[in-house]
C-alpha cells in the first residue's frame, strides 16, 4: 500500500511539473525545447550551450523516467482517451493474472509451473473489451449522478471560506459514496462478468453455472475483504486528491492487486 500511495503521489507531482513547464513554454516560445534539462538562457561557465556540441547531444538523448512516462500517458489520454483507458485495463489485467498464476504455482505444487497462455489471453481480452469499457462508463455515471468536482465559478466571483468549507464536505461525501458503491455494490457485476467472460474464452462455458453457484459468493467476500484491508482507503485518497484525468491511472494501478486476487480466486477450482 505504501508503494502504491507513493506512485500515486509521484504521478500527481509529475503532472503538476509538466503543467508548469507547459506554462513557461507558452510564455517564452523562443525557449521551447524537447528536453527539460536545457533551460532558457542556461550556460556552463558563462558559455552559451552549442546544440552541435557532442556533450549536449549526449544530454539530449531520450531518458525513460516517471516524468516522461506520465507525459506520454497524459498525451494519449488527450488524443485517444478511450483506447488508452481500455488498453491500460487490458495490460494491467494481464499483469495481475501473471502474478496470480505465480501465486497459484507456489501455493499448489500440483499445478504446472508452465504459464497458461489461453488464460492470459482471456484476461487481456476481458480487460480490453469488457472490464475497461465498463469501468469507464461506470465512473462517468458516478460523476454525472454525484459530481466530485466544483463547477467553474462564473463572473470570477471568489468563494468565501464558508462556501469553500461546504464545497470540501460535499466533495468528500461524493467521493466516499463513489468508493463505497464501487467496492461493495458494483463488485457483484464486476466479478460475475469476469467469471463469465474468462470462462467462455477459456473453453469452460459448460462449467460457468456451477462456478457462479459455488464460487461467486466466496469471490465477492474475498474482494470485499481486500477492499477493506487497503484498496478502498487508497482509492478514496486518489479520488479526493487527484484530478479527474489521473483517476483512471490510479484505479488501474490499484486494479493490479484486485485482478491478481480475483484471477487467483476465480481460477483456483478450474484446474
Amino acid at each position: 500500500m505504501i508503494i502504491t500511495t507513493c506512485i500515486l503521489l509521484s504521478v500527481d507531482i509529475n503532472a503538476f511539473v509538466l503543467a508548469s513547464s507547459s506554462e513557461v513554454t507558452q510564455q517564452h516560445p523562443q525557449c521551447s525545447s524537447s528536453y527539460s534539462d536545457i533551460r532558457c538562457g542556461a550556460s556552463i561557465d558563462d558559455t552559451t550551450i552549442d546544440d552541435n556540441d557532442d556533450d549536449v547531444k549526449q544530454q539530449q538523448r531520450f531518458i525513460l523516467s516517471p516524468q516522461t512516462i506520465t507525459s506520454w500517458y497524459m498525451n494519449k489520454l488527450q488524443t485517444h482517451e478511450l483506447q488508452t483507458k481500455f488498453l491500460s485495463s487490458a495490460i494491467l489485467a494481464l499483469v495481475g493474472d501473471l502474478f496470480a498464476q505465480k501465486i497459484g504455482h507456489y501455493t499448489n505444487p500440483i499445478i504446472s509451473t508452465k504459464l497458461d497462455k489461453r488464460r492470459m489471453i482471456a484476461m487481456f481480452t476481458d480487460g480490453l473489451i469488457f472490464t475497461g469499457p465498463l469501468l469507464h462508463y461506470v465512473y462517468e455515471l458516478y460523476e454525472w449522478v454525484l459530481p466530485t468536482y466544483d463547477k467553474v465559478i462564473e463572473d470570477g466571483i471568489a468563494q468565501t471560506d464558508k462556501e469553500k468549507s461546504s464545497s470540501a464536505r460535499k466533495r468528500l461525501l461524493a467521493v466516499t459514496a463513489h468508493v463505497l458503491f464501487d467496492n461493495f455494490v458494483m463488485i457483484f457485476a464486476y466479478i460475475s462478468l469476469l467469471m463469465i467472460t474468462t470462462g467462455v474464452m477459456e473453453g469452460r462455458a459448460s462449467g460457468i453455472p456451477n462456478e457462479l453457484r459455488y464460487d461467486f459468493i466466496p469471490a465477492v467476500k474475498v474482494s470485499m475483504r481486500t477492499s477493506v484491508m487497503g484498496l478502498a482507503p487508497i482509492q478514496l485518497l486518489s479520488f479526493h486528491f487527484l484530478p479527474m484525468k489521473l483517476r483512471v491511472l490510479s484505479v488501474n494501478i490499484l486494479d493490479v492487486i484486485w485482478v491478481t486476487v480475483m484471477s487467483y480466486v476465480t481460477h483456483r477450482n478450474r484446474h
